[in-house]
This record gives structure tokens, sequence and C-alpha cells, in this order.
């Protein structure tokens, strides 16, 4: 068993040596799988196979696009930001390596923060075509299959890999990864995959493609239904919001709420979904009414932060501008795990970079609401819920998710289009200065 996680990153070492766009799919392909062996008895040298990947694919990709002509860190508007952004951790590396005196946890630290370097140039660069950009999106519906296959032998099969327990005696299935969020995201992904594919590339009749990408959503949406997160049903509603209310479908959206509203009415006592609802946000509610403490809200998390603050405002006055020289990914919020780890300067960078990124993206999707615009929009939503109750930019796999498909909409696929859409070669006879073709605007 421990030759697999090995052997699949031998082959993406080999592949990397052919052609670093394969070896990209191939990183996308295995990560699922490499993500199950996060124990440390699976470790070489002491470095788990996980952490060989979040450690050979930015370095690896960088190094192609700073040796290559093709290829830059400069073409986005935002790398003079990304790069500062990255400049300010090895700062709080060199803490960790001084104060903290452990070279790998320093590493380690640095790597989290590189891989989401790395993501937001990965797709940009090495997927610009339409047809670059529909193998990327097969790629990631691929590596869908082995998560979704552990949620159907958990949840529907019935069979046992791992669970954990969770709020009100609910149990979740796990599969093999290590927690319930690696399990979501990859949820997630595959749902992204299979909403851009449909909107590109499945114009006319194709049942059977259509067939298999609404069971494999259906399967990711009933799984995140089974994680019982609550960040996970947040992410789901505004997923749904934007998508519809960017793409104009308004009817949909009153007739969605108008049967979630009626089936609630109607089957209140019937419905375990109601059911389950209840017993996850629980807490929040106890809260509202004055029946539970504010410090148990979001299981525990709130009590957490305060006494992160607490130790934050005890810190010394250069330690509070620069950090502590901890990584702090238990910290349980991702602006808080920024703000102890790299202090001031590094929170007020980070909020920067999601602020600056974040308006361009809504800009991009007002002028053209593109599918692509509109799935980095639903991301960058998806990450702002995540960061307020967990630590995303310490998941590398989260990072190349979410800031690849981010950069690649802001950077635009060349002749990309979606039903309705002006297509390259058209805009390019009509409008010779237009950029609309791409179903994007530049970054």
């Amino acid at each position: 068993m421990i030759l697999l996680p090995y052997s699949l990153l031998l082959l993406f070492l080999v592949f990397f040596l052919i052609d670093t766009k394969k070896a990209i799919l191939v990183a996308v392909m295995i990560r699922p799988v490499i993500d199950c062996f996060y124990e440390a008895k699976y470790a070489f040298a002491g470095i788990k196979p996980t952490e060989f990947l979040g450690f050979l694919l930015p370095t690896l990709v960088c190094a192609k696009i700073l040796l290559s002509r093709n290829h830059s860190f400069t073409r986005s508007k935002f790398s003079f930001l990304w790069i500062v952004f990255i400049f300010v951790q090895l700062f709080g590396t060199v803490l960790i390596v001084t104060v903290g005196d452990d070279a790998m946890l320093g590493l380690n630290y640095y790597y989290r923060a590189f891989n989401g370097f790395i993501g937001f140039f990965i797709f940009q660069e090495f997927f610009k075509s339409r047809d670059e950009f529909r193998v990327l999106l097969l790629v990631h519906l691929a590596a869908g299959l082995v998560p979704l296959g552990m949620s159907v032998y958990q949840n529907i099969l019935g069979g046992t890999i791992r669970s954990e327990a969770t709020i009100g005696g609910l149990v979740r299935n796990i599969g093999f990864y290590h927690d319930a969020y690696t399990l979501r995201l990859y949820c997630f992904q595959t749902l992204a995959a299979g909403i851009l594919y449909w909107s590109y590339f499945l114009s006319g009749i194709k049942f059977l493609t259509r067939s298999l990408l609404v069971v494999m959503g259906g399967i990711a949406g009933f799984t995140i239904y089974k994680i019982f997160s609550k960040a996970g049903y947040l992410v789901l509603l505004e997923w749904l919001m934007v998508w519809y209310t960017v793409q104009r479908k308004f009817v949909k959206i009153a007739a969605i709420a108008l049967v979630m509203v009626c089936a609630a009415v109607v089957f209140q006592e019937k419905l375990v979904v109601l059911e389950t609802l209840d017993t996850v946000y629980s807490k929040e509610v106890g809260a509202f009414h004055g029946k539970e403490k504010s410090d148990r809200l979001f299981q525990g998390r709130v009590g957490t932060w305060k006494v992160a603050m607490k130790e934050y405002s005890e810190l010394p006055l250069y330690m509070q501008i620069v950090g502590d020289g901890s990584p702090h990914t238990g910290a349980h919020n991702d602006f808080l795990r920024a703000l102890l780890g790299t202090g001031f300067v590094g929170l007020f960078l980070y909020l920067m970079l999601l602020g600056a990124i974040g308006w361009r993206v809504l800009l991009n999707c007002w002028r053209v609401p593109s599918p692509l615009n509109t799935m980095a929009l639903m991301l960058m939503g998806m990450w702002l819920i995540d960061a307020m109750g967990l630590v995303p930019g310490a998941y590398p796999g989260y990072q190349i998710f979410v800031w690849g498909f981010v950069g690649l909409a802001l950077r635009g696929v060349e002749g990309l289009s979606a039903p309705g859409e002006v297509t390259l070669e058209i805009a390019a006879e009509t409008e010779p200065q237009s950029t609309l073709g791409r179903g994007e605007l530049p970054c």
C-alpha cells in the first residue's frame, strides 16, 4: 500500500520531464489519492506523500515559469501583490526557523502559502485555449471519481472506512481522508468542473454525458449534505444564489425558494433534511435565543478566537507587526491565522489581495457574466465563507483549485464561449479592440 503514493509521485515527475502541462493534469488527477496517505506511517525520510506533492508541484512549476520564454509571473495586474505577499511569508518562515528552531516546520509553513501563489498562475499560464480548458475540466471530473466513490461506498452502500462524530451525535463518513474538509473540497471541485463543462461543452443533445454529470453532481451534493458542515451548507447556498443571480435567472431563484419554503411548511415534521439543519445549527439558534453562550458558537470556535486575540494583544509590539513565529494552522479562522503568524503587515496584505482580486472578479461578472467569471465569483465567496471558520490558506489542494480557476477567469481563455456569447473569431472581425470574445475580461 505504501508504494502507491510514491508510484504516483514518480509518475508525476516522469510526466514533468515530458510535458509540464501533462504533469499538472497528472497532479490534479492523483491529489485525491495522495491525500489519503496523510499519516506519518507513510512518510519517507520524515516527509509524507502529501507534503512531497505540496513541495514538488509548486517548485517545479515555478522553475518552469521562470526559465521559459512563453510563461511569466508578470502578465497579471495582480502579480505585484502576489509577489509582495509571498515575500512577506518569508518573514514568518524565518521566525519559525529561528524562534521555533524548526526548519521543517518553517518550510512546511512557507510552502502552504507558496501553493496559493503558484495556484494563481498555474492554470492561466498552461491552459490558455478552449481545447486545453476542456481537458482541464475533464481531468478534474475524473479526479472526483475517487472521493465520490468513497462516499457512495459509505453513505449509500453502507460500507465502513472512516467516520467522525460531530454536533448533535451526527456522524460524518469521510473516507480515507484526514478530515471532512478534504472530502468536501473534492465534492465542490467536481461540482465546479461539471458546471463549467456543462456550460461550455454540452451544446446539442448529449444524453449520456449530461446524465453522467447529473449523477456525479447529485452524489457530490449528497456527500456535502452528509458531511453535516455549517460552512458546506452556506457555500452551497452561496453558489446557488451567485450562479442564478449573475446568469440573470431570477425566475429559477424564485422557483427554488418557493419550493423550499413550501416543502418546509408542508413537511416540517417529516423532512429529515430539516431535522439535520436544525441539529447542525442548534448552537447558533440557541445563542440567538440566549440559551447558549456565545463562546460555544461554531462548535466552540468563537471561544478559541477570543483566547487567540487575547494572546495576540499580549505579544510584544514587533511580534504584533510581523508575527510570532508559529504557523497557527489550528486557528480555525484564516484571517486570525494570518494575523498571528505574519502580524498586522501580513494580515493587511492578505486582505488587500482578497479585496483587489475579489473586486476585479465582481466587475468582470457585472460586465461579462460568463460561466467562468461566475464560477470565479462563486469560488471567492466559498473562500471567504471557509476563511471564517477554517484555514483554506493552509490547504495546498484547496488553493490550487480556487486560485487556479480564479486566475484563469481573470486571464481569459482564447476561443471560449458559452451558448449565446460572442466567440473570439467573430469578435476579432466585428470589434478589433474588444476582449469580450474570450467570454472574460483581461486582468
